[in-house]
């Protein structure tokens, strides 16, 4: 049956019409599909379960039997997984394992001779543990820990005028250390975590560079200074001790001048002493009179024995015994008679008198 001119051009306008809905339909799923890996790329995956230190250390153990075997591929499929499981660690990372860690992917890549590759996962290395010790297999002169040695560490940069915003109380680690300004070293990753007041991890991600989050800046003058927790302790033997802040010593300051001392008062003279008769002197003179009377007295005793000397040297010996005694009493005699006199001296304006009075 033939159809009409209009019935024919209506059908022609409706098969065009579905032609050109599925043509944008198909765009538009195209451009969907597109989309989608790019913003899942975007996105921090979500961890199916807590990743522990010991678990990483197996899952390296089984990197480097892959390298043993050179089984490449293997090694690299085992590296990626580890890099999707490494954010969700229960605890601020260890320095050490993620240094092991940044050298697998630089091996791997030194094996597949892509020297860029390799400098940016060495120095992920040097940054988070410089001081990590090289397996044996790895000697001086190994072309990898040489090309890592010799690489210069890229410049550190960060988003302008804006500060670090840490968690409530928290704080924010950068492999491994904590960060305390919005900076970081660009041209290799940097594994980020976010821990509360007490250290739980609240959220881990990869950074690249010096790329960070808006969710992690604010304002400088709206933002708290960021500190290291009080609960941090670092890793031992993995980074030189901080240079330690040269003191500046102060400038000398002069002391000032002591005050003058007062000028003290003059001593008044002391007044003349009154003359009177001193006690003190008059006992000492008395007793030596006594004293000298008994040596007289004992002299006289001894003279007796003159007259029983029965030879020449026991005489001798007698006269030297009286002879003794009697100079003796004659000294504290003369010694009595002196002091005895100073007690009725006085002085008064300068004149020496005799104070008697009868």
């Amino acid at each position: 049956m033939a159809l009409s001119l209009e019935k024919a051009v209506s059908y022609a306008l409706a098969l065009e019409w579905r032609r050109v809905r599925n043509f944008w339909f198909i765009a538009l799923a195209l451009a969907a599909t597109l989309m989608v890996p790019t913003q899942a790329a975007a996105q921090d995956e979500l961890c199916a379960g807590k990743y522990s230190h010991s678990e990483w250390d197996e899952d390296m153990d089984g990197v480097d039997k892959n390298f043993a075997d050179f089984k490449l591929e293997a090694a690299d499929m085992a590296l990626k997984e580890v890099r999707k499981l490494v954010p969700c660690l229960d605890e601020v990372l260890l320095p050490s394992h993620l240094g092991r860690y940044a050298r697998q992917w630089a091996l791997l890549a030194f094996f597949n001779q892509d020297e860029v590759t390799a400098g940016r996962w060495g120095l992920l290395q040097v940054h988070a543990a410089p001081n990590l010790p090289w397996p044996e297999e790895f000697g001086e002169e190994h072309p990898l820990r040489e090309m890592i040695s010799y690489a210069e560490m890229p410049v550190v940069r960060g988003p302008e005028n804006k500060a670090l915003l840490t968690p409530k109380k928290g704080a924010i680690f950068m492999n491994g250390w904590p960060l305390l300004v919005a900076e970081a070293p660009v041209d290799f990753p940097h594994l980020v975590q976010l821990t509360d007041k007490d250290g739980a991890v609240l959220i881990g991600y990869w950074q690249d560079g010096a790329s960070f989050r808006d969710d992690t800046l604010g304002a400088p003058d709206e933002t708290p200074e960021a500190t290291v927790p009080k609960w941090f302790v670092p890793e031992p033997g993995m980074r030189d001790e901080e240079p330690a802040v040269a003191e500046v010593e102060p400038e000398p300051v002069e002391p000032e001048p002591e005050p003058e001392p007062e000028p003290k008062a003059p001593k008044e003279p002391k007044e003349p002493r009154e003359g009177g008769l001193r006690t003190g002197n008059l006992l000492a003179g008395t007793g030596l009179a006594v004293v000298a009377g008994s040596l007289y007295a004992v002299g006289g005793l001894s003279r007796g024995a003159l007259d029983d000397a029965e030879s020449t040297p026991e005489l001798a010996a007698a006269r030297s015994k009286v002879n003794i005694l009697a100079m003796s009493a004659g000294v504290a005699a003369v010694g009595a008679v002196g002091i005895g006199v100073t007690a009725f001296v006085g002085a008064d304006g300068g004149h020496v008198g005799l104070n008697l009075r009868f």
